[in-house]
């Protein structure tokens, strides 16, 4: 062989051993990101909303110390023609009853609760079992004027009744011990309803908190996958070929999933406002997988691993002056009094350069291994 051919040799063997550190280093970025989505919370706290270094709400934090606050309270309405019948009265104390061994729940109160005076001394004011319907309401007519807590819990004409129930976090870990909770409530009042024909409604703290963490969760799945979608639509109308949009896919979602993975990884919570940093990021990397596509196209039929590597040098600059100038906006945000704002500036100066990077490798990568098959030439 002479000089030349062993020096081609050499090239390409140099090129493939880079594409398979190329390879290598994705599957590192695609292990962190799944290893930190593990990790991932989901911030329900509302009142991080508020949460800054003003005088109000340092206010507010001192006033919420020094006072106990029912932002732990699971209320439980209970609506019927007449609460007080025998069928919803016996439902009613079942449901009191079970309701006091669901873990976390320190107390139930509700009229059920109350005491009046009998024959033999103090007697529930809600009997076991239930009394008639004159019974109990004559028992009702003489205890609404002497008990005023009776008036806060149930209505005049027993249309509906309150039950609270006060709860703390089990031992299980976050958001997931509160649902497990709340769920566990909720199927206790559809036993009410399936056996008296009430209608049981959650309400409290507790019950919106999970439904905000639910909603979460929901909307970054949906959000995320619009934006595959989307980002799918515009590479399809680009290029003019579902096959090469596909290829414009792997950057943008190794980096999406990144960014929710680095989200794990630094113990920052997903909330409603840093929900939207993957679709931005997916925003950017569709723009930059494009740009690269591009580029690769006007390599021609060269090395698929030099051709790929050639095309990404020449977009790698202005992908980063984006990530750049996007991190600069973030970090203003950093400066935020707010300290849910300032945790997005945070987190949007890290994962925009992160992500631009790993977009730029992914496509690199995805490229020169797609550029050896005869119909992507």
């Amino acid at each position: 062989m002479s000089g030349q051919g062993r020096r081609t040799v050499k090239v390409f063997a140099a090129l493939q051993a880079r594409l398979w550190l190329m390879w290598a280093l994705v599957g590192v970025i695609a292990l962190i990101a799944v290893t930190g989505l593990l990790r991932l919370r989901f911030d329900d706290e509302l009142i991080r909303f508020f949460d800054s270094d003003i005088a109000a709400f340092e206010d507010y934090v001192a006033l919420a110390r020094s006072f106990e606050g029912d932002t732990n309270d699971v209320i439980v309405l209970v609506e019927a023609e007449d609460v007080a019948a025998p069928e919803v009265a016996g439902a009613l104390s079942d449901f009191v009853l079970d309701a006091q061994f669901v873990p976390g729940v320190r107390a139930v109160i509700s009229p059920l609760s109350l005491r009046v005076d009998g024959p033999a001394g103090p007697e529930p004011l809600f009997p076991y079992p239930p009394v008639g319907a004159d019974e109990m309401t004559a028992r009702l007519d003489a205890a609404w004027g002497r008990i005023p807590a009776l008036a806060g819990l149930m209505a005049r004409d027993r249309t509906a009744l309150l039950v609270v129930l006060p709860i703390t976090e089990t031992t299980a870990a976050g958001a997931g011990g509160r649902r497990a909770q709340v769920a566990a409530i909720a199927a206790l009042g559809d036993r009410v309803a399936a056996a008296s024909g009430a209608e049981v409604r959650l309400s409290g703290y507790p019950v919106l908190r999970d439904s905000v963490a639910r909603a979460l969760v929901r909307d970054i799945v949906l959000l995320n996958a619009l934006g595959v979608l989307v980002g799918f639509a515009i590479a399809v109308a680009t290029f003019k070929s579902v096959r090469l949009a596909l290829l414009t896919l792997p950057g943008p979602v190794m980096g999406a999933a990144l960014t929710v993975g680095l989200h794990g990884h630094f113990g920052v919570a997903i909330n409603t406002i840093t929900i939207t940093l993957p679709v931005l990021v997916l925003v950017l990397g569709t723009s930059d997988a494009v740009h690269i596509g591009f580029e690769r196209a006007r390599q021609g039929r060269r090395d698929p691993v030099r051709a790929a590597l050639r095309a990404t040098r020449r977009v790698a600059v202005a992908c980063l002056f984006a990530a750049i100038t996007t991190g600069i906006a973030f970090a203003a945000l950093a400066l935020s009094r707010s300290a849910i704002i300032a945790e997005l500036g945070r987190m949007g100066m890290a994962v925009t350069l992160a992500a631009s990077l790993t977009v730029l490798l992914t496509q690199t990568t995805v490229l020169a291994t797609a550029g050896r098959r005869a119909w992507f030439q």
